[in-house]
Formats: C-alpha cells, sequence, structure tokens
C-alpha cells in the first residue's frame, strides 16, 4: 500500500493557497516527500511534509491577501470604472436628469424620516438621572378598555416617599391657568405647582439666579422664553409679578430664577414654577390627605438598587386605599416608568408636553420607503435601458477575458457611484426644504447634523440599499450576455423584458392608490369643513365667567344689545370644559361626559331634540336630564325617554334625547353624553346666541362688558365657530398640501418609469422603425405599434389597481379619522385619468423622436 501523506495538510494548503499555486506546490512537495520516504522514515518523511507546507503559508501565498501589482490593478480598475460611470452620465443627459432625479427625492424623504427618528430617541434624554426618576402611572378601565394614566392621587407620592425607603425623594406637579400681570404685560398663563425637588430630579439649568429658590413659596422660577416675553434681553431676578389667581384672590411672586432655554426634544419643561404649597392654600381640595384629588403628574426617584417591580407590588396597598374611596374610578395596579421612556407610552397625563411618537414615524417611514421603491424601480428600468447601448463595449470586455463576476462589479461600482451622487443631492433638499417644512409644521428642530456618526452611517446604509435594489438586477441582466450573442448582427438590443414590465405595473398599481387617497384626502377635508357639529356653532358665541358673582351682571348686559337672540348660562361648555362622571341605568355603569347647564342652553346652543322634549324651567325639571344619541346605544335602550339615571346616588329621569353633537375636535369620537339644569350658580361660562348680522356688534359688546366686570383679566370670550382654534384647521390644510405632494411626486416617478421602459422598447426597435418608415407607414401606424405592448399592460395594472385601491383607501379613511366622507369612486376616476394622460404624453414624445430620426441613421451599420 502506497504511503501516502497526510490528507489533512493537503487541505489546509488547499484551504489558503492561491488556486493558481496549489496544483504546481502540491506536485513539488509530493515528489519531495517520496524521495525522502526512500531514504528516511515515514514519521521523518510526514513532519518535513507538514513543515514544508506551513513555511508556504507567507503572505504572497495566501489566497486572503492580494498582492501589490494586484491591489494597483484593482484601484486602477476602479478608476476606470468611475471614469466611464462619468462618461455614460454625461452621454445620456436626460436619463441621468431622470434617475437622479427619482432617487434625490427619495433620499431626501428617506433622510427626513431618519431625523424624526433620531429626534424622538432624544427625547428626555439629556436628563442626568433619567435612569432613577420614574413618573408614577395606573392603570384603569373605561367602558371595557384599559388606558394608561399619569395623574395618580395627591397624598401617594409623600406617601410612598415615608413608607418605601428605596423612593428618596418625591415631587407633586399640578398645573393651573391664570392670570399673570406685570405693569401694561397681562397674559393667560399656564403655571406649574411643583415640590422643591423637581429641579433637582430634572436637568433643567438655570441663566440667572438658583434653583434652591423654588424652597420660598413666595417666589417663581421662570422659563427664558417668558423672560424674554416679558422684560426683553434684561434680567428679572428680583422683579415683582402679580398673579391673579381669581378675581378675589391675587398675590404677589418675585422672580428668583430663569431657566436656561430648553432642548428641543423635552416633555416636561415649564413656563413658571410655584411651590406647591402655594396651591393648598389657593386651593382647599388639595389639602394633604385628600385621595380624591388627583394630579397631573408625580415623579419619584428611587435608589439605584431598587427593584421596580417590587416597589410596584408593595404600592397595592395604596390602590386599594384609592379604591375604596372612589367606588366609580378603579385602580388596577400602579406603575413606575422612566421617564426616559415614559413618552412612548400612551399615558393619558396632563403635565408632560405629549409627541404622537410611533404614529408620525411609521408613516413617514412608510412614505419614504414607497418612494424609494418606486424610485429603484425607475433606476432599474432606465438603467437596463441604457445598459442595453453599452453592449459591445460588454462583449470587447468578455473576449479579453472579463468574467461574468467582473461585468457585474464594474456596473455595481458605477451603481455606487451615482448613488454617491443622489446622497449629496438628497441631502441637500433634505436640509434645505424637506425638514425645514416638515419642522415649520410640527414647531421642532429636528437638529439633524452631516458630522454626526450616526447619521453618516445611515447615509452609507442609503447608499448600499439603493446600489442594492437598482443595480443588482441591470448588472446582472447585461453580465448573461455572451460575446458571440453581442457581436452577432441583430442581437444587441432587447425588446422586452418581464421584470422591468412587472416593476412598471407595481409602480402604476401604487401611484394609482397613492392618487386616489390624495383626492379623497381633499373630499374629506371638504366634507370636515362643512360637516355639522350638532349645533349652531357660527350664530353662538360664548364668555367663561372667572367670577360668578358678575354673572348676572354681565347676563342682564349683553341681554340688552340688539340682535341678542338668548343668553344662557352653564358650569361647563361645548368644546371647553365638561365632567367625566359614571352613571347607572337599569344597573349597567358607563362613564359619561357631564355638562350641567341652564334651561335656556339647550336653545342658546342650538341642540337639536330627537325624541322627548328638552327643560322647560329649572323648578320643574331639576332632576331630569337630556342623554345624547350614543348614550342610547352604549346602554341598547329601547325607550329612554322616562328611564332612571343613578348619578352620584340620585336618581334623575331622562326626558329627552338629543342628536349627537361634537363638543371636540371631529378626530375625536362622540362620547355619551349627559345634560343636566343647575339648581343655581357657580356659572363658569356665559352663552350668547345673535342674529349673523349683528354678531361683531354683539362681540364688541361682549367686550365693553368684560372690561367692566373683569377689567385686571385679558379678554377670553370667543366665537363658538373658533373654540377648537386655528391649530387644528390648519392641521387639516397641512395635510392637504403634505399628501398633494406625495401624490404629484408618485406621478412623476410614474412618468420616469413609462419613460424608461417604453424608451427600452424602442430604442431596441430603431432599425425596425426605420424600415417602417421606408416602407411609409405614418404617425398612426407608428403609435399603435409603440403603445401596442403597453396598452395591455396598462389595461391590467388599471384592473388591479381599481379594487385595491378602492379597498386600501377605504380602510385608510376609517384609520385615520374617525368621521370621514364616504368612499367613492371619484379617486380612482381621476388617477386612472390622470396615468391615462402620462402614458399618452409618454407615447407621444416617442413617436416624436421616432418620426423626426432620419430611417438613414437607423439603418446604418453601427
Amino acid at each position: 500500500m502506497e504511503q501516502l501523506p497526510p490528507k489533512w495538510m493537503d487541505r489546509l494548503l488547499n484551504w489558503f493557497c492561491k488556486p493558481e499555486l496549489v496544483e504546481e506546490i502540491t506536485g513539488d512537495l509530493r515528489e519531495l516527500y517520496f524521495e525522502r520516504l526512500e531514504l528516511q522514515s515515514k514519521t521523518i518523511a510526514q513532519a518535513r511534509y507538514i513543515w514544508d507546507i506551513l513555511r508556504f503559508f507567507r503572505r504572497s501565498n495566501i489566497r486572503f491577501f492580494q498582492t501589490q501589482s494586484y491591489s494597483q490593478n484593482s484601484i486602477s480598475m476602479v478608476k476606470n470604472y468611475l471614469t466611464i460611470a462619468f462618461r455614460n452620465l454625461k452621454k445620456h443627459p436626460l436619463n441621468t436628469v431622470t434617475n437622479l432625479l427619482g432617487l434625490t427625492i427619495a433620499v431626501a424623504y428617506g433622510i427626513r424620516a431618519y431625523a424624526y427618528y433620531q429626534w424622538i430617541n432624544k427625547v428626555d434624554q439629556f436628563h442626568d438621572q433619567k435612569e432613577l426618576v420614574h413618573m408614577v402611572t395606573y392603570f384603569s378601565e373605561k367602558e371595557g378598555n384599559t388606558f394608561q394614566y399619569g395623574n395618580p392621587p395627591l397624598p401617594l407620592a409623600q406617601t410612598l416617599e415615608q413608607n418605601l425607603p428605596e423612593i428618596e425623594s418625591s415631587c407633586r406637579i399640578a398645573e393651573d391657568n391664570i392670570v399673570v400681570k406685570h405693569h401694561n404685560n397681562v397674559f393667560y398663563e399656564r403655571i406649574r405647582y411643583v415640590d422643591p425637588s423637581y429641579l433637582d430630579m430634572l436637568s433643567f439649568p438655570l441663566k440667572w439666579g438658583s434653583k434652591a429658590a423654588l424652597n420660598d413659596p413666595s417666589s417663581v422660577i421662570i422659563s427664558e422664553e417668558i423672560s424674554e416675553k416679558y422684560f426683553g434681553e434684561n434680567n428679572p431676578v428680583g422683579v415683582s409679578v402679580e398673579f391673579i389667581f381669581s378675581p378675589t384672590f391675587k398675590r404677589t411672586f418675585e422672580i428668583a430664577g430663569v431657566a436656561a432655554e430648553f432642548p428641543s426634544a423635552s416633555t416636561m419643561h415649564f413656563n413658571f414654577l410655584l411651590h406647591f404649597d402655594n396651591l393648598q392654600q389657593i386651593k382647599p381640595e388639595f389639602r394633604s390627605g385628600n385621595w380624591e384629588q388627583m394630579l397631573n403628574g408625580t415623579l419619584v426617584r428611587v435608589s439605584e438598587s431598587a427593584d421596580i417591580r417590587l416597589l410596584e407590588d408593595q404600592m397595592e396597598p395604596y390602590r386599594k386605599t384609592y379604591n375604596a374611596i372612589d367606588k366609580d374610578h378603579q385602580i388596577s395596579r400602579f406603575r413606575l416608568e422612566p421617564i426616559r421612556t415614559a413618552y412612548w407610552e400612551d399615558i393619558q397625563d396632563e403635565f408632560a408636553l405629549t409627541f404622537l411618537i410611533d404614529g408620525p414615524f411609521k408613516i413617514l417611514g412608510t412614505i419614504a420607503l414607497f418612494l424609494l421603491i418606486l424610485s429603484c424601480f425607475n433606476y432599474t428600468n432606465i438603467a437596463i435601458f441604457t445598459a442595453t447601448k453599452r453592449l459591445k463595449e460588454i462583449g470587447l470586455r468578455k473576449s479579453l477575458g472579463a468574467g461574468r463576476r467582473m461585468i457585474i462589479s464594474q456596473f455595481l461600482i458605477e451603481n455606487i457611484f451615482v448613488a454617491s451622487i443622489t446622497i449629496f443631492m438628497g441631502y441637500v433638499l433634505a436640509v434645505g426644504y424637506v425638514i425645514p417644512d416638515f419642522e415649520k409644521g410640527i414647531g421642532m428642530d429636528l437638529g439633524l447634523h452631516l458630522l454626526d456618526w450616526k447619521t453618516l452611517g445611515f447615509l452609507v446604509a442609503i447608499l448600499l440599499l439603493i446600489t442594492i435594489l437598482s443595480g443588482i438586477y441591470p448588472a446582472y441582466y447585461v453580465s448573461r450576455y455572451q460575446a458571440a450573442t453581442i457581436f452577432r448582427s441583430g442581437t444587441t438590443r432587447s425588446k422586452n423584458n418581464t421584470f422591468t414590465k412587472v416593476f412598471l405595473s407595481i409602480q402604476l398599481i401604487l401611484a394609482a392608490a397613492a392618487i386616489t387617497f390624495s383626492t379623497m384626502t381633499v373630499e374629506n377635508a371638504n366634507y370636515i369643513r362643512g360637516r355639522s357639529w350638532g349645533y349652531d356653532q357660527q350664530l353662538v358665541s360664548y364668555l367663561p365667567i372667572p367670577d360668578s358673582r358678575q354673572f348676572e351682571t354681565v347676563k342682564t348686559a349683553l341681554s340688552k344689545v340688539s340682535g341678542v337672540v338668548s343668553v344662557s348660562g352653564s358650569a361647563h361648555h361645548l368644546g371647553k370644559q365638561h365632567q367625566e362622571v359614571t352613571v347607572e341605568v337599569l344597573e349597567q355603569p358607563m362613564g359619561v361626559n357631564l355638562y350641567e347647564v341652564d334651561d335656556q342652553y339647550i336653545a342658546t346652543l342650538g341642540l337639536q331634540v330627537k325624541t322627548g322634549r328638552a327643560f322647560l324651567d329649572q323648578a320643574s325639571d331639576l332632576h331630569t336630564v337630556l342623554v345624547n344619541e350614543t348614550f342610547v346605544k352604549g346602554l341598547n335602550l329601547d325607550d329612554p325617554v322616562g328611564a332612571t339615571v343613578l348619578m352620584d346616588e340620585e336618581k334623575y329621569r331622562i326626558i329627552g334625547v338629543l342628536h349627537d353633537f361634537h363638543s371636540y375636535y371631529f378626530e375625536t369620537p362622540v362620547a355619551p353624553a349627559v345634560l343636566r339644569l343647575m339648581s343655581d350658580g357657580p356659572y363658569g361660562y356665559l352663552s350668547i346666541k345673535g342674529e349673523k348680522e349683528r354678531s361683531e356688534v354683539i362681540y364688541e359688546a361682549m367686550q365693553a362688558q368684560w372690561a367692566v366686570a373683569f377689567p385686571d383679566i385679558p379678554f377670553q370670550g370667543e366665537h363658538q365657530g373658533d373654540v377648537w382654534g386655528s391649530l387644528y384647521w390648519s392641521r387639516i390644510e397641512g395635510s392637504l398640501g403634505f399628501f398633494h405632494q406625495i401624490s404629484f411626486i408618485c406621478m412623476l416617478l410614474v412618468a420616469l418609469g413609462l419613460y424608461g421602459l417604453i424608451t427600452l422598447n424602442v430604442g431596441g426597435r430603431i432599425k425596425e422603425f426605420s424600415i417602417r418608415k421606408v416602407l411609409g407607414a405614418e404617425m398612426r401606424n407608428v403609435s399603435r405599434t409603440i403603445i401596442r405592448p403597453y396598452l395591455g399592460l396598462f389595461i391590467i395594472a388599471m384592473v388591479i389597481a381599481i379594487p385595491l385601491s378602492y379597498l386600501f383607501v377605504d380602510a385608510a379613511l376609517g384609520v385615520i379619522w374617525t368621521y370621514h366622507v364616504p368612499m367613492n369612486f371619484t379617486g380612482i376616476i381621476l388617477a386612472t385619468s390622470l396615468l391615462t394622460m402620462v402614458l399618452l404624453i409618454v407615447v407621444l414624445a416617442q413617436v416624436s423622436r421616432v418620426m423626426k430620426s432620419n430611417p438613414v441613421d437607423g439603418l446604418r451599420v453601427e
């Protein structure tokens, strides 16, 4: 039996050695091995064989390292590829523009999505103790759904600090709207009552003053924005300002500190900070130990070794304490949310600025990916067209020894070059227009910086993604041609390509859906503008009443104004305030919005009675209520009039059902509502219904009466039609512009895709069209020949797009808007018409090109 050298060493050599050297080295070493075997023992021969192979483990022999000469050749080759890519861009300017335009737009919108993502990941991350400070929240069930709330009971903060050693400190937070006055500057302001630990837990450094001043109940700390509003650039520390908590309670505070400008990514900044003790003096219901009183928020700082889950379990006794007091609003469990991640949670809190984090990010990311896919489809189509004009170049390279891998590498390197240009242009477009426009809409600075390593990493990732999505198929498509096939006459062009037609079909379907959605968005905006609020909001104005003692005086005076139809008072008012209570009908509990009104409120607001009757007078209807349709549907009441409602341990009889009315934005579902008569004050609002042509006169009379009754308080009256604020309507207008923009971009990308595919087809049939022209073909014949392959494709795409667009947009309307226009075919008809027009324009452009061309040039041998 022949004594062979160790096979495992042969395998080692095959693994590390360059393939072109393995055969020669193996032959020489084996010949040397058998010579040694005749003169020496097998063990020595094998040992020396192993040693010889190990000696070949040198850089020049290892397959994983390239020689310097090869590296230099590679660099020269890459330079050559880039030079060719640049020349091709210059040679085909129209293709270059269409490619770069689509990808640039997609990159810009992708950068916007990334900028928003990196911004929301910075929210509240600047606080030094973000890992230790937690927001106290709880879970409670409402109408069968469980919600997380951030307004725990008043005594909980101090109770936890006293009884749980792991909680080092706590901070109670409450807010209120009051009047702040300094000389002639008088404004309604949002102030925040906090414990002194607020500025210890949260990293809000002061520009002037000391945070220790918060320990003094007679001092106030303000934001830099408020300082500039009242005092300009001057340092206001030591200046006194007057706080008007009510017409009968005013107090002077000294400014002891000014907070530095807040980071844009902050949810807990403030305008005014007052010691919490002031609230307890102003409002007795906030006295310590009142478990029925809820705060706007509570923060606790835990020790580094604290077990959060164990702390939550230890809060169980306080849950039972609260539930024993408030039977209608039961807490299922407490939870401690770290402030570094609390903004991601859907917490119903009232002191931290709430951001819609998840929804906008998903929308922006989806749109960016949507545009990127469409633009990459376009790039692929046009890249194939451009590449087929370079088949002779490819054939020549293959004839000189270039393999398929090298051809693919060439096209990918060229694609990286083009993608790099689009990354640069996309970044310029993003920071120059797309992001500033978005920042203007949300009122935030996203703070995108190019030199941030994460931003650079994202741009590199986009570069690779574009290269892969748009470059792989064209490179594969071109590399599969054989040199002999390329140089054979009549095979230098591709007339049809299945993948490009599939890409175009997908583009047509997506574009149809986008245009349909945009059209329905416009229709829905018009629908929202014209949708009934359920009452006569255009004929009504209202006044909040700071001092109920002045109510009758103001009411009497306004009742005498010419053009006033009716005046009424209420403790709550539609669009401004209500009280959430739990009622019971036939032993069925339900959470409702309670409005306490007088007997003229229904007529003044123009609320419509569906069944039963409205209030007659306070004497006869004191223990009766009106309910809305949603209330009746929620309890499945067949005959609601006459039913008994248990509320506040008292029984009320339903005397009428009102048609549903919108108290708040249309995005807010109509809630079950109960209207109850007030026996007598305190009235918080005065509602005035007047003749339309006298509305401005009535409004001026309201201002005049306010100045007499409340001279120290800024006027707060409004037309009822403005109660939702201009921001709501501007947001609707902004959404129209946003979706119009996306629709236009989709149209543009589809036009580019059609251009690329049809140009590919026409470019591959130049000789055919030249022969047709020589034989006398007219424009009609050429047009029919060009459009025929795509007419069927277009029809099939539209047949698929119409039902898909209908179903998609119908579902989207229901998800985005609570109340929306019924789905119809207007958007689909418009989308189909626009896409048909685009197809015809592109075809006519190609027909014009063919008809203007010289058939001699088309028949000339290249």
